[in-house]
């Protein structure tokens, strides 16, 4: 009995003993836990300051290429700016140019006017003694007509073709006398307008009557001309036959 009570009190002493060392070891072990820990924070934190180096060693090499793409973009942008410049400068010439150019035509047109102007009486008188001068020229074409056709009718001429020139010579005389009272009465009426479009295209019937009674009056002497070749060879081949009858 007394043998049970002296190992009771050792067993008891011993457990107090083991629950002491327990904590001991916990304590031991949560602290290689800790160092552990602090060992891994270490290394996440050399972790962390190695990505960010490499950050910042991209950054530095990213840096001079967004540079240049800066640059790049800057010279472009200058370009287009200096080729609109240009555009609008070449436009603004091209109306200057327009406008210099509606001026000049208008002082042109002012000037031309303004001549015309001073001139239409000189183109009034040389219209009407140029309407004068045509009709005197076909009174006298007129008096050899008569003598050509009387001398055939005192011949007693076999003339060819006759009818068809005397025909023609009185068409063309008819022409004559139409364009000497045009052109007298557009002398006459003659003006230069009020603008020089109207003074443009009343000097171009002017010169367009001129041309008229020149070329009429040419055609008239041809046709004169035809009939008194014709009667003078009628007459030519008529003296011969009497010659020869004399014979």
């Amino acid at each position: 009995m007394r043998k049970k009570l002296y190992v009771l009190p050792a067993l008891a002493i011993a457990l107090v003993l083991a629950l002491a060392a327990v904590p001991r070891a916990a304590f031991a072990e949560d602290g290689s836990d800790s160092s552990t820990s602090g060992s891994d924070s270490s290394s996440g934190s050399g972790g962390a300051d190695s990505g960010d180096d490499n950050h910042n060693s991209g950054t530095t090499t990213d840096s001079p290429n967004r540079h240049a793409q800066e640059q790049a973009q800057e010279q472009l942008k200058k370009l287009q700016e200096q080729r609109s410049e240009a555009a609008k400068q070449r436009m603004e010439a091209a109306r200057e140019k327009a406008k210099s150019s509606d001026d000049t035509e208008t002082k042109k047109n002012e000037a031309f006017k303004k001549a015309c102007d001073n001139r239409a009486d000189n183109f009034k008188n040389r219209l009407e003694n140029i309407g004068s001068r045509a009709q005197t020229q076909q009174q006298k074409i007129d008096a050899i007509v008569q003598r050509v056709t009387a001398f055939k009718e005192s011949k007693n001429l076999d003339v060819a073709n006759y009818d068809a020139l005397l025909a023609d010579v009185n068409a063309k005389k008819q022409v004559v006398a139409d364009l000497v009272t045009a052109t007298q009465q557009a002398g006459q009426n003659f003006t230069c307008g009020a603008t020089s479009d109207e003074a443009k295209a009343n000097l171009a019937t002017f010169k367009d009557a001129l041309q008229q009674q020149i070329n009429a009056m040419k055609d008239y002497r041809t046709a004169v001309k035809n009939l008194i070749v014709a009667v003078k060879t009628a007459a030519e081949a008529a003296n011969g036959g009497a010659s020869n009858e004399q014979q």
